[in-house]
Formats: structure tokens, C-alpha cells, sequence
């Protein structure tokens, strides 16, 4: 399976309707009849939950979640395909790590000894980290490595093109080598919407319908 896209939209999944929790006010004042299962995959976190529309009311039935988001995916992606092509593994591995998402690039920007570890650090590594860091590149560099990523959810390649002052990217992506590299977290979603499902004493029902979506 591809991995989630942040935020998917209803879907039916072997009859089963799957709603973002986030996007519960598409309905408008009419909610669907029945169990509903929904997620919310943010930034951040993950979470599923089983819901069920009774008289036109949803209650809860199951609830559950873990810390896994788009931003970590973001990071697989910047730590094992993005960063080497550009030669920031040179850098101090802290450092290289929070370069890996935009969270931890606002802790760089925000702490004023970074621009003395680049000058102590030197050649072609600190110049590219500068350039993302400092000449304000970063909001579009990482808008265009999660941009890549969503296309991974449909296409098995793409290129992750990038090109400014002082940053000139153009790498492969495959989907079978990042699935790869974040099999690990995707296990963890899939275990999560299996807890959801059986709370809600679904599972039997539910179960293979909804591990096909994710």
C-alpha cells in the first residue's frame, strides 16, 4: 500500500465509509447512517477512531493514537534521499537531524549559535545548510520535499526538483525504497486502526477492508 497522504478525503473502503476527523463538516447536517471510521493524520500525530451516527448524532466508540505524522515521513525521506545528494551528512549528525523537517528547522532558526557551528563546520555541507537556514529558502525547500512525498502516494517515481541560490537539487525518488525506509511507522499506523476497530467491536467486519486503504 502507498503511504497515507495527509489528510485523505471520505472514502468508501469495502462498504465501509472512512472520514477524515478533521473533515467531519463535509455532510453538512447529513451524517452518514451507521459506523463511521475516522482519521485525522497530521503533522505530528496519527489517530483512528470508530464513530456511529445515531439519529443523526455521532457518538464515539473507539479512540486511538500515536506520535507518527506527515512530518516524519518528511524526514525518512530529507535523512535517506535528500540530504546525501546535496552532501549535508558532512554536518554534525544534530544537526543534520533537525534539518530534516520544518519542527526542527524553527529550533535552529531560534538558536543563535547555529551560523558559528556552520563557519566552525566550513566547505560545501555548510554552505547548503546556509542557504536553505538563512537566505529564506526554507518554507519552499521543504514545501517541495513533502510535495514529493505526497506524489509518492500515487506514482511509483518522481524527482524532487529544487533550484536556488545556493541550493541545485534534482534527485529520483521511488516509492518501493521510501515505503522501505518507513515499513516501521506504517506497521504502527496499521496496528493503530486495528486497535480502533476492535474497541469498537469491529474487527471481524472491518478489519481487511480497512488495512487495504492503508
Amino acid at each position: 500500500s502507498p503511504p497515507l497522504p495527509g489528510g485523505a478525503g471520505l472514502a468508501r473502503v469495502g462498504g465501509v465509509g472512512v472520514l477524515p476527523r478533521r473533515g467531519r463538516g463535509v455532510f453538512g447536517g447529513g451524517l452518514p447512517v451507521g459506523p463511521v471510521f475516522s482519521v485525522d493524520f497530521g503533522g505530528g500525530t496519527f489517530a483512528a477512531a470508530v464513530i456511529e451516527v445515531r439519529a443523526g448524532i455521532p457518538y464515539t466508540l473507539s479512540l486511538t493514537g500515536i506520535d507518527i505524522g506527515g512530518e516524519r515521513f518528511d524526514a525518512a525521506l530529507f535523512e535517506t534521499a535528500v540530504g546525501p545528494v546535496l552532501g549535508l551528512t558532512a554536518l554534525p549528525n544534530w544537526l543534520y537531524n533537525e534539518m530534516g523537517s520544518r519542527s526542527g528547522v524553527r529550533q535552529l532558526l531560534s538558536d543563535p549559535g547555529v551560523p558559528k557551528v556552520l563557519d566552525k563546520v566550513g566547505g560545501r555541507a555548510a554552505e547548503v545548510a546556509r542557504a536553505i537556514l538563512f537566505e529564506g529558502h526554507a518554507w519552499e525547500f521543504y514545501k517541495a520535499v513533502e510535495e514529493a512525498k505526497i506524489r509518492l502516494s500515487s506514482e511509483e517515481t518522481t524527482r524532487l526538483r529544487f533550484k536556488r541560490r545556493g541550493v541545485n537539487l534534482a534527485v529520483p525518488l521511488l516509492r518501493a525504497q521510501f515505503e522501505a525506509v518507513i515499513r516501521a511507522d506504517l506497521a504502527e499506523v496499521r496496528q493503530c486502526v486495528l486497535r480502533a476497530v476492535a474497541k469498537a467491536g469491529l474487527e471481524r467486519a472491518w478489519k481487511d477492508a480497512l488495512l487495504r486503504a492503508v
